[in-house]
């Protein structure tokens, strides 16, 4: 179970990051005029400090979106791993002291 938290949590995470690429990539063509990403290297226009901060943190998120979903990926399974492991753990160890006492 604790798993599957930790899938849907990746996945939830992971489709964040691309639909926040999409919406400011969207936006920005809207704002240029123009149709897609490649025709807006040669246009020169004015953004105000927000959309230039969105536009850069998305362009970031683009260009790094394999090793951050791997982090992801392996950030929150790892976490449901530790999460499992430290229980069963402290069981072991407190028999192992139980069975010392005896």
């Amino acid at each position: 179970m604790k798993y599957l938290i930790a899938a849907v949590i990746a996945g939830i995470l992971i489709l964040g990051m691309f639909i926040y690429i999409w919406s400011v990539e969207s936006e920005i063509l809207k704002i240029a005029g123009v149709e897609d990403m490649e025709s807006l290297e040669d246009l020169g226009m004015e953004l105000t400090g927000g959309q230039l901060l969105r536009f850069s943190i998305a362009d970031l998120l683009k260009f790094y979106r394999l090793p951050l979903s791997i982090l992801i990926l392996c950030t929150s399974f790892g976490i449901a791993y530790l999460c499992g492991s430290t229980k069963k753990s402290s069981e072991n160890e407190i028999r192992s002291m139980d069975q010392n006492q005896k």
